[in-house]
């Protein structure tokens, strides 16, 4: 249901041309009310592919949207105008969509945590903690010896949301492979600790009945 109400919400805004009224009542009416959230965070995704410039032409010649798509909503301001329409939750939840895209579209990690710093401060990170999920995600393989040097160069606000950003896909992995992470073996005591708020969240969505869209109940930082 998670990963089905984010592609849902993709679509959606595509469909609708993001046109915020519409996307509400769809969201309302036709997705299951505990993973609204997760559709509004697809929103957010779609805002970055449709983004004029050079990855909106990457994604029209990888045939992910139509090569004469028009631009999405007005960007000034990081799409001030747009967001307004918005409660401040969807807000987040846009907010870390984009950011999962930023991930998508930078040659480094490094260099997208630098474009999230230039947008304005309330969307910091959340665009970061979108960024450092897709980042985790993308290097599965590698994710035990990140997680160790997940304690980035950053002020303490950007590194807790990148932590955050890289603890949630865990506890997201868990709910759809039960188990993943009981026979985790860390291997640093970073990663350990990580992995031990991973857990307890982890269980914390079982009790709760759903996983929470993109956000922890007990964050660093908070």
């Amino acid at each position: 249901l998670p990963i089905a109400h984010v592609g849902y919400g993709a679509a959606s805004a595509e469909h609708a041309r993001f046109d915020p009224s519409k996307l509400r009542e769809t969201f309302e009416t036709q997705c299951q009310p505990n993973y609204r959230g997760f559709s509004e965070e697809g929103t957010g995704s779609t805002l970055r592919i449709y983004e004029p410039g050079f990855f909106k032409f990457m994604c029209g010649v990888l045939g992910l949207i139509p090569r004469d798509a028009p631009p999405g909503p007005d960007r000034t301001g990081f799409f001030a105008q747009y967001m307004s329409a918005f409660s401040a939750e969807s807000q987040r939840l846009i907010t870390h969509g984009y950011g999962r895209l930023v991930a998508f579209s930078n040659v480094s990690v490094y260099t997208a945590i630098e474009e999230a710093m230039g947008l304005p401060p309330e969307r910091v990170a959340p665009c970061v903690q979108g960024i450092a999920f897709a980042f985790t995600v993308m290097n599965a393989e590698d994710v035990p010896r990140l997680l160790e040097n997940s304690a980035i160069p950053y002020p303490a606000p950007v590194r807790a949301a990148f932590q955050n950003g890289m603890v949630y896909p865990l506890a997201f992995c868990d709910w759809f492979a039960p188990g993943f992470l009981a026979a985790w073996q860390s291997r640093g005591g970073l990663e350990e600790k990580l992995i031990e708020l991973a857990r307890a969240e982890s269980a914390l969505n079982l009790k709760r009945g759903y996983p929470l869209a993109f956000r922890l109940e007990n964050p660093i930082g908070a």
